[in-house]
């Protein structure tokens, strides 16, 4: 009867305890559930900057927007953040018309902090014709900003054809991490000065030209 009484007795704290850890494993999971609804709507706390809009071939993944006060000299910076470990893109852009810039070479100019980036990020800028097919691209893909760096100078040059309809421009985040832009700027590349290989006579002999 003893043994009897013993097996009944840890029967019964076996199914307590089974009991408990099943209660604790639904608790958990509830938590993880939480989280990613949190994580899935807080995009909220980056405003979308004026002019702006969101792209790429995952945008709902990255929470983009407004950062008060991280750039880099303590103004407003615009963010990407990716929500937890994806694969995809996620950009900030905006698009304009190239009509000031045809005929000519324009660089632009823009600085990227980024945190545990594991593949790669960049600016990016794409010049279209009218039947909106790119006639030139750099994404900075061959010389990413990638991993946790500080603010980093980031440069694309381009010309921009005679039958240009739109160009398009921003900044990108390929995978998990977060990245903030700052300072972009547009300029127009100043042909290089042609400089005569001989000259037609002796010329500036006291250097005073």
């Amino acid at each position: 009867m003893k043994v009897m009484s013993i097996k009944r007795s840890l029967i019964i704290a076996a199914i307590t305890a089974g009991a408990f850890l099943c209660s604790e494993a639904l608790h958990a999971q509830d938590k993880t559930s939480e989280t990613k609804a949190t994580l899935t709507t807080g995009s909220d706390e980056y405003p979308l900057p004026k002019g702006w809009h969101k792209s790429g071939t995952a945008p709902s993944k990255f929470m983009m927007g407004i950062v008060k006060g991280a750039g880099q000299k303590g103004t407003n910076a615009a963010t990407i953040k990716s929500i937890g470990a994806i694969k995809g893109t996620g950009t900030l852009m905006q698009s304009f018309d190239p009509e000031k810039y045809l005929g000519k070479k324009i660089k632009l100019t823009g600085y990227i902090r980024s945190e545990h980036v594991v593949e790669w990020s960049g600016l990016w800028m794409r010049i279209d014709d009218s039947t909106k097919k790119s006639v030139a691209f750099d994404n900075m893909v061959s010389r990413p900003v990638k991993g946790t760096t500080g603010w980093t100078k980031c440069e694309i040059v381009l010309e921009v054809p005679q039958n240009a309809a739109n160009i398009s421009y921003g900044a990108l985040l390929h995978g998990a991490g977060q990245i903030w832009f700052d300072n972009l700027t547009f300029d127009i590349v100043k042909p290089a000065p042609v400089i005569e290989a001989r000259l037609k006579e002796p010329t500036n002999l006291n250097f005073e030209k």
